[in-house]
């Protein structure tokens, strides 16, 4: 293969690289999404979440009542 043929296809397999970028690159502008924020609430919605609020918290106080029962029947049957 002579010199000039090598650059020949060095130059256009970099040519070739350059295009599969710039595509690449506009296949990622195409699956952008942009998004609305907003950062204030409807008056619905904060009562929602503070229903969901209280449930949780009622969900999370139940929840260590009863590891603790757990362990006190786990350990008062490990010490008969």
């Amino acid at each position: 293969m002579s010199l000039a043929t090598f650059f020949g296809k060095l130059q256009e397999h970099e040519m070739e690289l350059q295009r599969l970028n710039q595509n690449e690159e506009i296949d990622k502008r195409k699956r952008s999404i942009a998004l609305k924020a907003s950062s204030s609430m409807q008056e619905g919605e904060e009562e929602e979440e503070s229903d969901d609020e209280e449930h949780f918290s009622l969900f999370v106080k139940k929840f260590h009542k009863f590891v603790k029962n757990r362990r006190m029947e786990r350990s008062h049957c490990h010490s008969l």
